[in-house]
């Protein structure tokens, strides 16, 4: 705390001539960066600028500290608790297939089961595992094809240890794209937590 206190004074003090007699706030705050190539990263930061006397997460008013300059940086500090309720969640593997087929791909193993440790998924988590396909086809073909993509998937996880709380085949019900050039991405099985009750 010592080193924010004397990092943000300093900035205080370097800040007048930029900002005139403005009051700029310093806020920790979780930020998502979209990163393409590889994953979605939140990161907790700092943020300058010009906020309301509240956060929405801690009606506490924030604190200034002033420097004999007519500039005043205000920071908001949520309570541990406010900051461990806001934990990063992950985006858990989703496992892609070809038209008309249930078997996984080489390298498909290894990226479910880094990507549930990379989460923090153990072995006794409850998942749920639900299969998609596109819109091509009979609906009925499609649920059932569906289903079987989302048993290679469950059937893999349970040899490797991992609680399987339900299987489920939804066929092309639920798509993340109506894009025809881009169907291919509603040949899934995505991987969910159960969650409690």
């Amino acid at each position: 705390m010592r080193i924010i206190r004397t990092t943000i004074l300093v900035g205080a003090l370097l800040m007048p001539t930029l900002t005139g007699a403005q009051t700029f706030e310093v806020r920790q705050e979780k930020h998502t960066f979209r990163m393409e190539v590889t994953q979605d990263v939140t990161r907790e930061t700092f943020v300058i600028g010009l906020f309301p006397e509240t956060t929405q997460e801690s009606k506490t008013p924030a604190r200034t500290v002033t420097s004999k300059k007519p500039v005043a940086v205000r920071i908001n500090v949520l309570p541990t608790h406010a900051r461990k309720a806001k934990a990063m969640k992950c985006r858990l593997p989703v496992v892609r297939f070809k038209i008309n087929d249930a078997t996984l791909q080489a390298g498909q193993e290894d990226a479910i089961l880094s990507g549930l440790k990379k989460c923090g998924i153990t072995h006794d988590t409850g998942l749920v595992i639900v299969g998609h396909t596109c819109d091509l086809g009979p609906a009925e073909f499609n649920r059932n094809l569906s289903l079987r993509r989302a048993a290679v998937v469950a059937d893999f996880l349970k040899k490797h240890g991992y609680a399987i709380a339900m299987v489920q085949g939804k066929g092309s019900e639920n798509p993340v794209t109506q894009d025809p050039a881009r169907r291919y991405l509603n040949r899934r099985v995505e991987i969910k937590v159960q969650e409690k009750n």
